[in-house]
């Protein structure tokens, strides 16, 4: 019993270490030096013919080197640095991490529980990200927008995920997080799902400006000073908002999640920590509809929450597309979620939902979701979305509210 209270102990006090700050200089050593290879094939623009060059090679293409990218350096998510055969480059997320535990969750019925005024539902294990990037590149490529790079989802060695831990590599700085893969490495193979990133060079932060917010929430001077690239930039910013709202994602309140290409086409970038509080999300959640958290204004309640002034402008082309896809009118095979749905059916970790974990009630039970949960409630949100524009075009007028860039 000892030598097991022994075990738990090192493996625990193992996994804290490493979780610690490392070298931040590491990176950027790292990436210069991979800068020098001949044959590197980055992503700087979208294009038509990206997913056509890119798809295959993230899915089949053979990987022969892999790096850490550490906390410090990459934010809250374990990831790693690809490289493959045909000089193709990527950033790989966990789905699940190896484990000496088995992963069988128990299956919740959502709809059932939904009546259950103690769940409080949030996501758990959120340093596996991969899977809601996974999903949020098919909704990307279904809403047409073409703003993420493309991403997809596949199964990896544990032993060549955690080779690097056996290399002697001067962009290494070795830690407690090295001696973790290493200890990984020597245990039993596993497959680890992972998320695939084609790899995207020259971003930019392009966190909107204050000017946006008040164009997209027709605020009397907001037409002042505005031209064309302007408006059209706020509609990128509107479509990125409605974006986040159907898939639940909160983090784009920080600054350091818009970003835009070496042109400043703004992206959709970094959707890890989507679907935060279960398929159909919150009502409460309707405040993502109000967009970065510098557009908020200053509390003005005892309790100190900030008031915020909800987005009214949308571009005419996304809220036309999401209308006729509205569960009130289509069958589900062709609402929003039957297309997603069908999107995702040929990725390699299909069906990608079921590796969301949820905490039920503030910590503990853990429990999963079925994938057409997920889908019904995209088209929960898609309803909530369509009910706010309709209470725009009241307000202001379709032509306000509807704009054309």
């Amino acid at each position: 019993g000892g030598v097991l209270l022994l075990g738990i102990f090192v493996f625990l006090y193992v996994d804290f270490l490493w979780n610690l700050p490392t070298d931040p200089e590491e990176f950027t050593r790292m990436l210069h030096s991979v800068d020098k290879r001949p044959n590197r094939r980055v992503i700087k623009k979208l294009t038509p013919s990206t997913d056509q060059e890119w798809l295959p090679i993230l899915k089949y293409g053979k990987i022969i080197s892999i790096k850490p990218i550490k906390a410090e350096v990459s934010g809250l998510a374990e990831k790693w640095l690809a490289i493959f055969e045909s000089g193709h480059e990527a950033m790989l997320k966990p789905v699940e991490t190896w484990s000496f535990l088995d992963r069988h969750w128990s299956i919740i019925d959502y709809e059932a529980n939904l009546e259950d005024k103690n769940w409080r539902l949030r996501k758990a294990d959120r340093k596996m990200q991969g899977s809601n990037e996974i999903i949020a590149y098919y909704l990307d490529r279904v809403l047409g927008f073409n703003r993420k790079p493309p991403i997809v989802g596949r199964y990896l060695s544990s032993k060549l995920l955690y080779s690097y831990a056996f290399k002697k590599d001067e962009d290494i700085v070795w830690s407690a997080y090295d001696a973790f893969a290493w200890v990984k490495n020597l245990m039993f193979e596993q497959a680890i799902p992972v998320s695939v990133h084609a790899w995207f060079d020259g971003l930019n932060r392009e966190d909107p400006p204050l000017i946006t917010k008040e164009y997209l929430t027709l605020q009397v001077k907001s037409n002042q000073n505005m031209g064309n690239w302007e408006k059209t930039y706020a509609a990128d910013v509107s479509d990125t908002i409605v974006f986040d709202f159907i898939i639940d994602d909160h983090d784009r309140g920080k600054e350091h999640n818009w970003m835009a290409d070496s042109s400043h086409n703004l992206l959709l970038w970094d959707s890890g920590l989507a679907f935060n509080h279960g398929p159909n999300g919150r009502e409460s959640c309707i405040r993502l509809l109000c967009g970065p958290e510098k557009w908020l204004e200053r509390p003005n309640t005892k309790e100190g929450e900030s008031s915020c002034t909800k987005i009214c402008r949308f571009r005419s082309s996304t809220i036309n597309q999401l209308y006729s896809m509205s569960s009130q009118f289509v069958e589900f095979e062709d609402t929003l979620g039957g297309k997603l749905k069908e999107a995702m059916e040929d990725d390699l970790l299909d069906p990608v939902f079921q590796f969301n974990l949820y905490y039920l009630y503030g910590r503990w039970p853990k429990a999963r979701f079925t994938e057409d949960d997920f889908f019904e409630g995209l088209n929960v949100k898609v309803e909530r979305l369509l009910s706010h524009v309709d209470q725009c075009i009241q307000t202001y007028g379709r032509d306000r509210v509807l704009i054309h860039y």
